[in-house]
């Protein structure tokens, strides 16, 4: 004669055990099926979290004066000008000076824009493995020009562009590095109402950490001979805008130029110039191997696709249950891109709604393909579960 207390714990434990699987089985009794959307109601929550983990929507501008002179940007930190730098824009040739130090030459970042995006970018001046980038666009195209391993961390370099009809000269330290005729500054194609921004993207993406020293514009294109000696050049000469870090404290570095760009504001809290919401891809400036985060982003939204065909039960038609999961993920997704937008260290992109919302389509899919009743079937054969084969002793 069987055990009536066995009975009723194998029976306890089964109940248990169906409830953690979210009470995925082909028919299940009402009072499981109930709470599914108590389960998935958790789960988005707990999805929720770890998307905006640690919920650091406001963070500190990671700006830093140095006791030697320099502003140290760490991570996000940025500074930017309030109003339009139209004075660069109308430039037929100019001169580009940095000094600055570079603390993590390996990571992808924005030095220097006069820009908003990818799209929207006038000059840009950044770092990814160790290169330097100078990109230019006219003509709605992108050229650009890269000079191989010269950025080390912590050394300190001068970097200088030349710009003019013959071409572009990059030069470090002094030396001339790289000179292409395909780089020159068709400024009539140029928009004069972006900003200069230093340390970011002006969305606050591809952050920069080092120090800079001083960045200064000059209205000629200078040669080698000249560039040998940048600080004995800027003494010489007027530049149209230059702001010297060494000399700066406060809360704005002033342009010390003969134009009339403004100051690079230095925001309190970390506030880009603008916020970036559901980015394309080509929105991604050389970005990693992104097969890993389609993948991450598809399966973490399959639970969500399973527990709504689960919840949904046997009479409700599969195309009400298909549309259901799929609407529940893509606006759980987009809500979260939109929220995402506002964190510095977060990526609001197109292509995670898209990835998110099949995620919860294929969680629908491998619901009625029956791979998760056969999975339990064969768990509920162990006989912690119940009986040898799969039912619950009575």
């Amino acid at each position: 004669m069987k055990n009536p207390v066995e009975g009723l714990k194998a029976s306890s434990f089964q109940t248990t055990f169906n409830i953690i699987a979210c009470g995925i089985e082909t028919v299940k009794p009402v009072p499981q099926r109930n709470l599914l959307p108590a389960i998935l109601g958790v789960y988005v929550l707990i999805l929720l979290g770890a998307c905006f983990w640690p919920f650091n929507f406001f963070q500190k501008n990671r700006v830093e004066w140095q006791a030697g002179g320099g502003l140290r940007f760490s991570g996000p930190g940025i500074a930017y000008t309030n109003s339009h730098a139209s004075a660069i824009a109308g430039l037929t040739q100019f001169t580009l000076l940095m000094h600055f130090v570079p603390e993590s030459p390996g990571q992808p970042s924005w030095i220097l824009s006069y820009g908003l995006d990818f799209d929207d970018t006038n000059l840009l001046v950044g770092a990814y493995t160790r290169q330097v980038v100078v990109e230019i666009h006219k003509g709605g195209k992108r050229f650009r020009a890269n000079l191989q391993g010269v950025l080390e961390q912590k050394k300190p370099i001068w970097l200088a562009v030349s710009m003019s009809d013959r071409g572009t000269g990059i030069y470090l330290n002094g030396e001339l590095k790289k000179f292409t005729k395909t780089m020159f500054p068709e400024n009539s194609s140029w928009e004069p109402d972006y900003p200069l921004v230093v340390g970011a993207r002006s969305d606050g993406k591809y952050p920069w950490s080092g120090v800079m020293y001083q960045i200064a514009i000059l209205d000629s294109a200078h040669a080698m001979a000249d560039l040998r000696d940048p600080s004995g050049l800027l003494r010489n000469v007027n530049p149209l805008v230059n702001y010297d870090f060494r000399q700066a404290t406060g809360t704005a570095v002033m342009n010390t130029g003969v134009s009339n760009v403004g100051p690079l504001v230095l925001p309190e809290n970390f506030v880009p110039f603008r916020n970036s919401v559901l980015m394309d891809l080509k929105d991604l400036w050389n970005p990693l191997p992104i097969w890993g985060d389609i993948v991450l982003n598809i399966l973490v939204f399959v639970p969500i696709g399973v527990l709504v065909a689960a919840a949904a039960g046997p009479n409700m038609r599969l195309s009400r249950v298909t549309l259901l999961a799929v609407a529940l993920s893509f606006l759980i997704s987009l809500s979260v891109e939109l929220l995402q937008s506002l964190l510095p260290r977060r990526w609001s992109t197109f292509m995670d709604v898209a990835t998110n919302t099949f995620g919860g389509f294929l969680g629908v899919t491998v619901w009625l393909s029956g791979l998760i009743e056969t999975s339990w079937r064969r768990l509920s054969r162990l006989p912690i579960f119940g009986s040898p084969d799969g039912r619950l002793e009575e």
